[in-house]
């Protein structure tokens, strides 16, 4: 008998001179009862009984099964089963159906390198095991068998981009519940699209095999719709040592008391009901670009997911936050994958440049090597952040935005295959769902767009609370007011960049404050009457330290300096034609300083007077004798009216005080509600003594 002549599988599986070393004892015993029913051969009593119980079905097969699914637990037997049932299809002659030139094919796919690695080891060794089967081989390289009756046995990681273009003698995927791919959330369910018509010529099988997973893919959906009913699609339930008698009860028994819910899906072979999806297809759709309406813009912000470049992506997502009609949303601007296997320190370099690009000068990430990777960006300029949360608890927090519609993410393929592909699994004693990809999956852009999102809403908090007495959008509509259109973005208004030119600055400090009795704060102001194409009122920058952090007059010459600074800025674009301070023609001049009286401030301008050292400026007794509630309401007034706007550069600065990374200056703006019942911070305060000096309010 020659192998070309090859009897049933079932048969092969006992004789000696094909697969009988390997399947013939009574371990495999079941297994050759499976190869009876795929082939739809006559089953015993006791084959037909084990039919009934791992089909769900009562009439036995009467006809082969030309596409068949085996649920299998764990050490099983499954993977060299799927080697036999494969060697045994090349070993068909179908030339009598071929074209001239053309190959039938064996198409024996496997979920990674491992597995596939593990599937050519098996059919290596039955080919070793059989002389008749070696004398059909004619050629071999790491991927395919080749066989003088021109069929190719092929073993391939999953894609279903390659494997279309096929005559396919038979077709297996191998662990299919935990097939991935990079850009596609349902490779399981492409890949067999797009195998079947390569099957329909030869007439081969398909067989998926897989020890199951959670409730979702395509594995799932065929048991759904086909284990137990009549049906031409066989789908197959085996667990617990059905197919493995040589599995230790005990091993088994001890996994169950360990962890139930596991167990029993890798001994008994149930789908687990503890898993289910991170995010629905409705919820990803409806975060699609173009679906949110558009309003101010809140800083960006950034967070990343760095790797050791050797199996994982390094990845890098910039977001920002927007207010619309009391609506705060989260909006993804940027997203950026460097794919393994790649050189860490060089992707942090490139990292850093996209950072700068977006005006940010610090990134957020996780705990992962935090020492070089804060080394790493910190050469670059850019101060990396260790978050508060890990990865499980981000993707918990930025859940609520997906199911409110609050999210805009980018089209980005491997972003959203990766979050279709999230799982979220109960855990006990309370303790909120654990959010994170499947086994053999990858989750890179999605964390680093979780991230990026959660931080952008975390931002959202410094603009205009609801109840808020200052509105901060405001000082943004104050730019789209005086910007020209082409400094507009799709008509959305944003802060504004340095003025060309203003008439002067100064700097107004307060601290002691009821909110910050430890902290003194800044807050720099161009002032103008020139320009039409500003505001009377221009935040520049704040700062905000705390009290003991340095010596006092340090403190000043650092403001007094950052004064001189503007103006240098100032002298540099008038050598360019573009920016100058106009001091002589109005009554505002450049880098004198302001206290508000009230906390420390009249005992620090004493202080500050008394060295001698910095141009200080009194306000005005009137103004100072309405008391700070009053300047502030007054403040209020100013802001809402259009009469103040910020910079970019103050806009999105954030900065760590009392360990809290956030724009102070903004937060402090909209914590005072309408009641007046919280107490001011030192920023806060600055700023509205500021406004009183300028408006003389």
């Amino acid at each position: 008998m020659t192998a070309r002549q090859i009897k049933p599988l079932y048969e092969a599986m006992l004789d000696p001179a094909l697969f009988g070393h390997s399947f013939g004892g009574p371990t495999f015993e079941n297994w050759r009862a499976i190869a009876k029913m795929l082939d739809g051969l006559p089953l015993d009593e006791r084959e037909l009984a084990l039919y009934r119980q791992i089909t769900g079905r009562q009439e036995p097969p009467t006809a082969p099964s030309q596409e068949a699914y085996l649920i299998k637990p764990r050490r099983a037997g499954g993977t060299l089963f799927a080697a036999g049932l494969g060697l045994h299809a090349a070993l068909e002659d179908y030339r009598a159906r071929l074209g001239r030139g053309e190959v039938a094919t064996v198409a024996m796919i496997a979920s990674d390198r491992r597995q596939a690695r593990q599937l050519m080891n098996y059919v290596d060794g039955l080919i070793a095991d059989s002389p008749v089967i070696a004398a059909e081989v004619s050629g071999r390289t790491q991927e395919t068998i080749s066989f003088a009756h021109r069929v190719n046995l092929e073993v391939h990681t999953t894609s279903f981009r390659s494997t279309r273009g096929y005559s396919y003698a038979a077709v297996i995927l191998d662990e299919m519940a935990f097939f991935r791919d990079d850009l596609s959330a349902n490779p399981d369910v492409e890949l067999v699209r797009a195998v079947r018509p390569g099957l329909a010529n030869l007439g081969g099988r398909l067989l998926g095999l897989s020890s199951p997973h959670s409730r979702r893919g395509y594995l799932y959906t065929v048991w759904q719709q086909h284990y137990g009913k009549a049906s031409d699609v066989l789908v197959i339930q085996a667990g617990g040592p059905t197919l493995n008698p040589t599995i230790s009860s005990a091993v088994i028994e001890r996994a169950r008391a360990e962890d139930p819910v596991a167990a029993r899906s890798e001994w008994d072979a149930q789908f687990r009901e503890d898993i289910s999806a991170y995010l629905t297809d409705e919820l990803i759709e409806a975060a699609m670009p173009g679906r949110l309406k558009r309003g101010p813009r809140l800083s960006a912000v950034a967070f990343c997911d760095m790797s050791g470049g050797v199996s994982d992506a390094s990845a890098l997502a910039i977001a920002h936050s927007e207010t619309v009609d009391g609506t705060p949303n989260v909006l993804l601007d940027h997203l950026e994958i460097v794919a393994a296997p790649h050189e860490p320190a060089a992707v942090a370099a490139q990292f850093a440049k996209t950072l700068r690009g977006f005006g940010l000068s610090r990134v957020t990430g996780d705990r992962y090597s935090a020492g070089w990777v804060v080394g790493a960006f910190e050469k670059h300029g850019i101060k990396y952040e260790q978050s508060e949360l890990d990865k499980s608890s981000i993707y918990g927090e930025v859940l609520p935005l997906f199911s409110e519609r609050r999210v805009e993410l980018i089209d980005d393929r491997r972003l959203l295959a990766e979050l279709r592909l999230l799982e979220r699994k109960a855990r006990t004693g309370g303790r909120p769902d654990a959010v994170d990809h499947p086994p053999r999956a990858h989750d890179d852009a999605a964390n680093a767009a979780a991230g990026a999102l959660w931080l952008a809403m975390k931002e959202q908090t410094t603009l205009d609370k609801p109840g808020s007495r200052i509105k901060v959008s405001q000082l943004l509509g104050a730019a789209k007011r005086f910007l020209s259109p082409s400094h507009e973005t799709e008509g959305i208004p944003q802060a504004i960049p340095m003025p060309h030119f203003l008439d002067g600055n100064f700097a107004c400090i307060a601290g002691g404050l009821g909110a910050d009795p430890d902290s003194i704060g800044a807050v720099f102001f161009g002032t103008n009457i020139s320009n039409p194409a500003c505001a009377p009122l221009v935040v520049l920058d704040w700062v905000i330290e705390d009290v003991s952090a340095y010596p006092f007059e340090d403190l000043l010459d650092a403001i007094a300096w950052r004064l001189r600074d503007f103006v240098a800025y100032s002298q540099e674009q008038r050598d360019a034609g573009k920016c100058l301070f106009l001091s002589s023609m109005t009554r505002f001049s450049t880098g004198k300083i302001l206290f508000e009286p009230e906390g420390i401030g009249a005992a620090l301008e004493e202080q500050a007077r008394y060295s001698g050292r910095y141009d200080v400026m009194t306000l005005e007794e009137r103004v100072a004798a309405k008391g700070l509630s009053q300047r502030i309401l007054d403040a209020g007034g100013h802001v809402n009216g259009a009469r103040v706007q910020i910079i970019s550069s103050a806009f999105e600065q954030r900065h760590e005080h009392h360990g809290i990374t956030k724009n102070h200056l903004l937060s402090q703006l909209t914590a005072l509600t309408a009641d007046g019942k919280e107490l001011p911070g030192c920023l806060l305060a600055a700023f509205a003594c500021g406004c009183a000096e300028v408006f003389r309010s």
